[in-house]
């Protein structure tokens, strides 16, 4: 290949480079975290609910999935009576904020909490199997942000909860799509390059014609 087109095309190849976007990282941060409206939680299976602080993550590619805790069940009711297996209105609501977006980034659901008695004898012996859960709506919750980025956001049910203690409240975001942010502009150096290789073709198409004439 003649020297001058090589030089031409490297120098356009560079430029394109220069100017060709590549996809960042979202960076989400969730925050203020809460929970309300705490019903029959102190009567009959008894429970509690606190938040937690959640540290920020990073989503780079379309599909990934980042579950975060944003919250604290806990429980002193095993083992769990008759009386408190029939209480089948234990009801909580929580919400957070995860930015991106800036506005309207509030997500909220509502956990019923169900308490179930089971258990057999062997004997003289009872084994209590017991279990407690807590159930959300788990259609997934859409937020777009940026120009064409979204995500979905699900609350997961908390089930098999066995014995005293505190359990993890998660919540799983998925990226769908990717903010593709605006144009870059160009930077002198870029510029510079195009400039370059601009001139090489034009160098090389005189010499072409001069031949050829």
């Amino acid at each position: 290949m003649n020297k001058t087109l090589l030089a031409a095309v490297l120098a356009v190849g560079l430029m394109v480079g220069g100017m060709t976007g590549v996809a960042q990282a979202t960076s989400f941060t969730v925050s203020d975290g809460s929970f309300s409206s705490l019903v029959g939680n102190t009567t009959g299976f008894t429970w509690n609910v606190a938040a937690l602080s959640t540290p920020g993550f990073d989503l780079t590619t379309i599909g990934q999935t980042k579950t975060i805790n944003y919250g604290h069940f806990s429980t002193t009711a095993f083992p769990i009576s008759a009386a408190d297996a029939a209480a089948q209105t234990d009801t909580f609501n929580v919400s957070f904020n995860v930015t991106p977006p800036s506005t309207g980034n509030s997500l909220q659901s509502v956990g019923t909490v169900d308490a179930i008695m089971t258990g057999y004898w062997t004997w003289f012996w009872y084994t209590d199997t017991s279990t407690a859960s807590v159930d959300f709506n788990n259609t997934p919750i859409t937020k777009a942000f940026g120009n064409g980025g979204q995500y979905d956001v699900v609350f997961n049910d908390l089930t098999n909860i066995s014995a005293n203690g505190s359990y993890d409240l998660t919540a799983t975001i998925t990226l769908d799509s990717l903010d593709r942010g605006t144009a870059p502009v160009p930077e002198p150096g870029t510029m510079m390059l195009l400039g370059l290789g601009m001139a090489g073709l034009a160098v090389y198409g005189k010499r072409r014609m001069n031949k050829e004439a």
